[in-house]
């Protein structure tokens, strides 16, 4: 059981290295956020929380970085206000309705608006048919964390043979709730990625979009993304 002042050291090292995808240290924590403790004190928490499985040490670096027990505290403790900036949720209804109303259109447009706006990987599809519409995949291997090494040709690889992973995608995403993967979690099998997706229902047809990106992504605004594109699906007939 963590402590309070576990619970937001922990939250603060998992906001910080979301943002800036470097081991976040004492000193970051005490500079950069309002904990008011010591830079000591966070290093004693910091070796507690090494303890409890929520933080690990690279052997490169005096920071910490969160693992994937710690992702998934911040995603069901620390994220219960999720909801979209009702500015962007004007801009995301925007783009999508500048779209014909032909339904691969429709679905194109959102892997392309949910990529742009999480700049993670966008997978959208119907459960009926083995054709997935993807965007984002340059965006995604840009994260600084993929770059130089063979995660790129592992997660290529993986979406090459995506056909083959189609029944773990709908397994994955048969709510409408929107469900996280995190890390080994991962339907693909790629334990430095989490997915992100929902089921969504479009003339008469179940179709389901995700969301690909790194463990350290930002999860309250792309579960917000996935919650609203597909609320949008949902409903799109009476914007008909």
């Amino acid at each position: 059981m963590l402590t309070e002042r576990q619970k937001a050291i922990l939250k603060a090292v998992i906001e910080n290295y979301i943002k800036s995808a470097k081991p976040v240290s004492s000193w970051d924590l005490t500079e950069k956020r309002d904990l008011r403790v010591s830079s000591a004190t966070i290093r004693n928490e910091f070796a507690a929380l090494e303890e409890t499985g929520h933080l690990f040490q690279p052997h490169t670096s005096a920071g910490r970085l969160p693992t994937e027990k710690a992702y998934r505290f911040y995603v069901e403790g620390c994220l219960k206000e999720r909801e979209l900036a009702r500015s962007e949720r004007e801009k995301v209804a925007q783009e999508l309705f500048s779209e014909s109303e032909k339904r691969d259109a429709i679905l194109k447009k959102t892997a392309k608006i949910l990529s742009h706006h999480s700049h993670g990987l966008a997978l959208v599809g119907f459960f009926d048919s083995e054709e997935i519409y993807r965007s984002g995949l340059s965006r995604l291997f840009s994260e600084p964390e993929f770059i130089g090494t063979n995660l790129v040709f592992e997660a290529a690889e993986a979406l090459d043979e995506l056909d083959s992973y189609f029944d773990k995608l709908l397994d994955a995403f048969a709510e409408s709730a929107p469900e996280i993967y995190i890390g080994s979690e991962n339907p693909l099998g790629l334990e430095e990625f989490s997915f992100i997706g929902r089921h969504y229902r479009l003339a008469d047809r179940d179709g389901f979009l995700a969301l690909m990106g790194p463990t350290r992504m930002n999860y309250r605004k792309n579960i917000s993304l996935i919650e609203y594109l597909g609320e949008i699906l949902d409903n799109i007939e009476k914007h008909a």
